[in-house]
Protein backbone atom coordinates (compact mmCIF):
# COMPACT_ATOMS: atom_id res chain seq x y z
CA UNK A 1 0.00 0.00 0.00
CA UNK A 2 2.75 2.45 0.93
CA UNK A 3 4.82 1.72 -2.19
CA UNK A 4 1.76 2.21 -4.41
CA UNK A 5 1.06 5.54 -2.72
CA UNK A 6 4.65 6.68 -3.21
CA UNK A 7 4.61 5.62 -6.87
CA UNK A 8 1.42 7.57 -7.55
CA UNK A 9 2.75 10.63 -5.71
CA UNK A 10 6.10 10.38 -7.46
CA UNK A 11 4.54 10.34 -10.94
CA UNK A 12 2.31 13.29 -10.07
CA UNK A 13 5.16 15.26 -8.53
CA UNK A 14 7.46 14.85 -11.52
CA UNK A 15 4.69 16.01 -13.88
CA UNK A 16 4.62 19.32 -12.00
CA UNK A 17 7.20 22.09 -12.07
CA UNK A 18 10.10 22.47 -9.63
CA UNK A 19 8.45 24.95 -7.29
CA UNK A 20 5.41 22.78 -6.68
CA UNK A 21 7.73 19.85 -6.02
CA UNK A 22 9.68 21.98 -3.55
CA UNK A 23 6.49 22.93 -1.69
CA UNK A 24 5.34 19.29 -1.46
CA UNK A 25 8.81 18.26 -0.25
CA UNK A 26 8.88 20.97 2.44
CA UNK A 27 5.41 19.97 3.64
CA UNK A 28 6.60 16.33 3.84
CA UNK A 29 9.73 17.33 5.76
CA UNK A 30 7.76 19.56 8.14
CA UNK A 31 5.39 16.68 8.89
CA UNK A 32 8.35 14.43 9.73
CA UNK A 33 9.87 17.11 11.96
CA UNK A 34 6.56 17.72 13.72
CA UNK A 35 6.07 14.02 14.38
CA UNK A 36 9.58 13.73 15.77
CA UNK A 37 9.26 16.75 18.07
CA UNK A 38 5.73 15.95 19.21
CA UNK A 39 7.00 13.45 21.77
CA UNK A 40 9.43 15.94 23.33
CA UNK A 41 7.47 19.19 23.08
CA UNK A 42 3.87 20.24 23.26
CA UNK A 43 2.13 20.61 19.89
CA UNK A 44 2.04 24.41 20.00
CA UNK A 45 5.79 24.76 20.49
CA UNK A 46 6.46 22.09 17.88
CA UNK A 47 4.45 23.86 15.19
CA UNK A 48 6.29 27.12 15.93
CA UNK A 49 9.64 25.36 15.45
CA UNK A 50 8.48 23.85 12.17
CA UNK A 51 7.26 27.23 10.91
CA UNK A 52 10.55 28.90 11.82
CA UNK A 53 12.52 26.16 10.09
CA UNK A 54 10.39 26.32 6.93
CA UNK A 55 10.67 30.11 6.74
CA UNK A 56 14.41 29.69 6.12
CA UNK A 57 13.71 27.70 2.94
CA UNK A 58 11.23 30.10 1.35
CA UNK A 59 12.43 31.93 -1.76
Amino acid sequence: MKSQFLAICGSKIFDQNYFQFKNIYLIYISNLIELRFKKKLDSNKSSKNVFRLLSKFKI
